[in-house]
């Protein structure tokens, strides 16, 4: 999944939210602009789990193919990230969620061809789609 998350509630605390506050990429004002821009003014973004799937019902849940998530410690979307995967194990999903620590969102796709990290993500997405294709049905 690719920014599959993004828990909705504004009255929520997030601890990762605070890092949109001086994120780069995804500073919080962007974050604000994307949800204004694309989610419709009479949606029910916090009962809609096709806005956001962090909220989806067990039962959908349970129906969810095997996923892979990679995700930076210091995104601003990192805590939702987790809460899914939590919440896809626990309703028996084959789920992995692969963090990189010390690195900010987006970091690890538009990164200097010398940059570590970045080859290691780039490694992995590799892998898990090679593993993917070889899956049958």
């Amino acid at each position: 999944m690719s920014y599959a998350v993004c828990g909705l509630e504004i009255e929520e605390f997030k601890r990762s939210f605070c890092y949109g506050l001086k994120d780069k990429l995804l500073h919080y004002s962007a974050m604000l602009a994307v949800h204004n821009q694309y989610i419709p003014e009479d949606a029910d973004e916090l009962s809609d789990y096709y806005i956001s799937a962090v909220i989806c019902p067990e039962k959908v849940l349970q129906k969810f193919p095997r996923t892979r998530f990679f995700t930076c410690m210091r995104d601003p979307l990192n805590d939702d990230q987790v809460k899914l995967a939590y919440r896809m194990h626990l309703a028996k999903v084959d789920v992995r969620i692969n963090l990189f620590r010390h690195l900010e969102h987006g970091i690890l796709t538009i990164y200097p061809k010398d940059f570590l990290p970045g080859k290691i993500f780039q490694d992995m997405v590799l892998k898990e789609v090679e593993l993917a294709v070889k899956m049958p049905g």
